[in-house]
């Protein structure tokens, strides 16, 4: 196949990485500084790029190397580093590559004699699901016990490490597809980084919804105090019509009421000289004067008759039973 494992080249200044540089940024993913793991990692990238002497590779008919590595934290870090220093482009070859691309790579480049890596690579990592076992899990517990030991972890990332609900998933998932077959420091702090993105993810989307709820119910709260609002003016306005109504009704009860007095006094007039006699002339009127002791009264008790009827309202009869006694009328 062309593959060989090849051990580090002399060193040479001119294609010498900034060692110190990468292992600094090793550390901040959770590399510890002081374990040999690290040195030796920072070592093999740093042999690559003095394989490859500082140059870029953009085909991989020739001759290439690679770091081939199972930790995707270092895979990602050291890849970026290269970039980031212009060691390497979007479109190179990078300078480490996982299992998976690897046999990709492989794959494309002679598809006849590697036409049943590809199938061979996804049942591998079917029976990796499917045979996990409580070990792993006893392991991983046992590793959380000692980073909490060593204060490395503070016991809400233990809890949240060590209890989360989807936590035997997730670590299946991550075995799978970073090819991790067993739990070191690197894996833990890769682990825990993507456990603390998921959680971060959860919060932001939950807040994002309480954010939503709080915009509606203010949406609401501001249409209910529109409403209220709009409700109090209509009131306003109705009790000014209402007031208005009353005004005029008032005013038109009054007006009916003194049309009223004046016809009834019209009326009572009309009927008070009727009931005292219809047939009545000037003469016997006259002679009513005469006769009756009362004749320098008559007209006074007419005035004041038709004056009692109009404001106090005494029946008719009664007032002409007493004025005709008084004149004597039949």
């Amino acid at each position: 196949m062309g593959i060989q494992k090849m051990d580090s080249p002399p060193f040479k200044r001119d294609f010498q990485l900034d060692e110190e540089q990468l292992k600094s940024l090793l550390v901040q993913e959770g590399f510890e500084e002081f374990r040999a793991s690290t040195d030796r990692d920072v070592g093999c990238v740093s042999s690559i790029n003095r394989f490859r002497k500082g140059k870029e590779v953009y085909t991989s008919s020739k001759e290439i190397h690679i770091f081939l590595t199972k930790n995707p934290t270092l895979n990602r870090v050291a890849n970026n580093f290269f970039l980031n220093e212009k060691l390497s482009s979007q479109n190179s070859v990078p300078p480490l590559m996982s299992e998976s691309i690897i046999a990709s790579l492989l794959f494309a480049n002679n598809s006849v004699d590697f036409e049943s890596l590809g199938p061979k690579l996804v049942l591998s990592h079917a029976y990796s699901v499917i045979f996990t076992d409580d070990k792993f899990m006893e392991k991983y517990s046992e590793r959380l016990d000692s980073l909490l030991k060593r204060e490395i972890i503070t016991e809400d990332q233990y809890i949240l490490y060590r209890y989360d609900h989807e936590l035997r998933s997730f670590i299946n998932n991550y075995r799978v597809t970073n090819d991790l077959e067993e739990l070191d420091e690197d894996g833990f702090a890769e682990m825990f980084r993507k456990i603390k993105e998921r959680e971060k993810r959860i919060i932001e989307e939950k807040s994002e919804a309480y954010e939503n709820q709080i915009r509606e119910i203010k949406k609401d709260t501001t249409r209910e105090k529109d409403r209220n609002r709009q409700l109090s003016q209509n009131n306003t306005e109705m009790k000014k019509e209402n007031k208005k109504l009353k005004e005029e009704q008032s005013m038109l009860v009054d007006k009916t009421a003194r049309q009223e007095k004046f016809i009834n006094f019209i009326l009572a007039s009309f009927v008070f000289v009727a009931l005292i006699g219809l047939n009545i002339t000037i003469e016997s009127l006259s002679e009513a004067y005469k006769k009756s002791g009362y004749s320098n009264f008559v007209i006074p008790v007419y005035a004041v008759g038709s004056i009692i009827i109009y404001i106090k309202g005494v029946p008719f009869f009664k007032i002409v039973t007493f004025i005709k006694k008084k004149l004597k009328i039949d």
